[in-house]
């Protein structure tokens, strides 16, 4: 059986569910997408699921760097 993700659309009615709140009366969608989004992050931070190796070059007296410019898909 091949991995499966569920959609945005599939989470939101998920998440809807365990709330007990089919009909979206006291969480619209909006709030469940970022609800989403933000358990999906924290999950990522926690076990470095989405995690992919890549060299940044330092510079000196440089504190922060940008890492999508220095690190592009």
């Amino acid at each position: 059986m091949p991995y499966t993700a569920p959609t945005l659309a599939q989470a939101q009615v998920a998440l809807a569910s365990r709330l007990n709140d089919q009909f979206n009366v006291q969480w619209v969608a909006a709030e469940l997408t970022l609800y989403i989004q933000e358990a999906l992050r924290t999950w990522n931070a926690w076990t470095s699921h989405w995690r992919e190796r890549g060299t940044v070059t330092g510079v000196l007296n440089e504190p922060f760097y940008d890492l999508p410019t220095e690190l592009p898909t």
